[in-house]
Protein backbone atom coordinates (compact mmCIF):
# COMPACT_ATOMS: atom_id res chain seq x y z
CA UNK A 1 0.00 0.00 0.00
CA UNK A 2 1.49 3.54 -0.49
CA UNK A 3 1.86 5.72 1.74
CA UNK A 4 2.46 9.75 1.35
CA UNK A 5 5.80 10.80 3.09
CA UNK A 6 6.17 12.86 6.12
CA UNK A 7 7.71 15.18 4.00
CA UNK A 8 5.12 15.75 1.71
CA UNK A 9 2.48 16.65 4.51
CA UNK A 10 2.25 20.59 5.93
CA UNK A 11 3.79 21.23 9.05
CA UNK A 12 -0.28 21.54 10.68
CA UNK A 13 -0.34 17.70 9.98
CA UNK A 14 2.77 17.02 11.18
CA UNK A 15 2.15 18.50 14.20
CA UNK A 16 -1.13 16.77 14.53
CA UNK A 17 0.23 13.50 13.70
CA UNK A 18 2.65 13.91 16.68
CA UNK A 19 0.20 14.79 19.04
CA UNK A 20 -1.80 12.02 18.07
CA UNK A 21 0.84 9.51 18.29
CA UNK A 22 2.81 10.53 21.20
CA UNK A 23 0.59 8.17 22.96
CA UNK A 24 3.00 7.32 26.16
CA UNK A 25 2.48 11.14 26.67
CA UNK A 26 -0.70 13.10 28.58
CA UNK A 27 -0.93 16.18 26.79
CA UNK A 28 -3.60 18.80 27.70
CA UNK A 29 -4.13 22.23 26.98
CA UNK A 30 -5.68 24.66 29.37
CA UNK A 31 -6.53 28.56 29.14
CA UNK A 32 -5.89 30.80 31.79
CA UNK A 33 -8.34 30.00 34.06
CA UNK A 34 -7.46 26.05 34.10
CA UNK A 35 -9.98 25.21 31.86
CA UNK A 36 -9.29 22.13 29.68
CA UNK A 37 -9.25 23.18 25.65
CA UNK A 38 -7.11 20.04 24.47
CA UNK A 39 -6.91 16.38 25.46
CA UNK A 40 -4.33 13.90 23.79
CA UNK A 41 -4.99 10.38 22.66
CA UNK A 42 -2.09 9.98 25.60
CA UNK A 43 -3.79 11.76 27.87
CA UNK A 44 -6.81 9.41 27.41
CA UNK A 45 -4.67 6.37 28.09
CA UNK A 46 -3.14 7.42 31.34
CA UNK A 47 -5.91 8.94 32.63
CA UNK A 48 -9.17 7.45 31.07
CA UNK A 49 -11.44 10.18 30.01
CA UNK A 50 -12.30 10.62 26.63
CA UNK A 51 -11.35 14.24 25.08
CA UNK A 52 -15.06 14.84 24.90
CA UNK A 53 -15.61 13.98 29.05
CA UNK A 54 -12.47 16.01 29.63
CA UNK A 55 -12.62 19.39 27.24
CA UNK A 56 -14.45 21.93 28.99
CA UNK A 57 -13.69 20.44 32.78
CA UNK A 58 -11.28 22.07 35.28
CA UNK A 59 -7.95 20.37 35.63
CA UNK A 60 -8.66 19.90 39.44
CA UNK A 61 -10.41 16.62 37.70
CA UNK A 62 -7.67 14.65 37.66
CA UNK A 63 -5.90 15.72 40.71
CA UNK A 64 -6.53 13.73 44.10
CA UNK A 65 -8.46 14.63 47.02
CA UNK A 66 -5.74 15.49 48.78
CA UNK A 67 -4.16 17.67 46.56
CA UNK A 68 -7.58 19.61 46.02
CA UNK A 69 -7.72 20.19 49.41
CA UNK A 70 -4.51 21.61 49.48
CA UNK A 71 -4.96 23.98 46.43
CA UNK A 72 -2.40 22.28 44.39
CA UNK A 73 -3.77 22.72 40.85
CA UNK A 74 -4.08 26.51 41.70
CA UNK A 75 -0.11 26.34 42.70
CA UNK A 76 0.57 24.26 39.77
CA UNK A 77 -0.51 26.88 37.48
CA UNK A 78 0.50 30.04 39.63
CA UNK A 79 4.20 28.49 39.70
CA UNK A 80 4.18 28.30 35.78
CA UNK A 81 2.34 31.63 35.39
CA UNK A 82 4.71 33.22 38.01
CA UNK A 83 8.25 31.35 36.79
CA UNK A 84 7.13 30.11 33.23
CA UNK A 85 6.83 26.47 34.31
CA UNK A 86 6.60 23.91 36.88
CA UNK A 87 7.44 20.07 37.07
CA UNK A 88 4.94 18.02 38.27
CA UNK A 89 5.59 14.72 39.96
CA UNK A 90 2.53 13.39 41.67
CA UNK A 91 -0.33 11.10 42.07
CA UNK A 92 -2.95 11.94 39.18
CA UNK A 93 -6.60 10.90 39.26
CA UNK A 94 -8.07 8.34 36.64
CA UNK A 95 -12.05 8.07 35.57
CA UNK A 96 -12.08 4.89 37.24
CA UNK A 97 -11.32 6.06 40.65
CA UNK A 98 -7.67 4.68 40.79
CA UNK A 99 -4.50 6.67 40.45
CA UNK A 100 -1.48 7.08 38.43
CA UNK A 101 1.73 8.37 39.06
CA UNK A 102 3.25 10.87 36.92
CA UNK A 103 5.85 12.99 36.19
CA UNK A 104 5.48 15.79 33.83
CA UNK A 105 5.71 19.47 33.73
CA UNK A 106 3.26 22.73 33.14
CA UNK A 107 4.71 25.40 30.84
CA UNK A 108 2.66 28.95 29.97
CA UNK A 109 1.48 29.49 27.05
CA UNK A 110 2.18 33.36 25.61
CA UNK A 111 1.44 35.03 22.75
CA UNK A 112 3.46 36.04 20.03
CA UNK A 113 4.32 39.45 21.91
CA UNK A 114 6.21 37.53 24.89
CA UNK A 115 3.87 38.44 27.03
CA UNK A 116 0.35 38.03 27.20
CA UNK A 117 -0.62 34.47 28.85
CA UNK A 118 -2.83 32.34 26.56
CA UNK A 119 -3.14 29.39 29.05
CA UNK A 120 -1.22 26.63 30.27
CA UNK A 121 0.05 23.23 28.56
CA UNK A 122 0.71 20.07 30.89
CA UNK A 123 2.90 17.36 29.80
CA UNK A 124 3.07 14.00 31.70
CA UNK A 125 3.86 10.58 31.40
CA UNK A 126 3.58 7.82 33.75
CA UNK A 127 6.49 7.53 36.23
CA UNK A 128 7.72 4.81 38.36
CA UNK A 129 7.58 4.58 42.00
CA UNK A 130 7.34 1.54 44.60
CA UNK A 131 4.42 1.42 46.37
Amino acid sequence: MPSLALHQLSSDQRYRLLGRHAVEFGMIMLDSEGIILEWSHGAERLLGWSAQEAIGQPVHMIFTPEDRATDAPVTELGTALKLGRCSDVRWHLRKDGGTVFCDGTVNTILDEDGKTVLGFCKIMREGYTAR
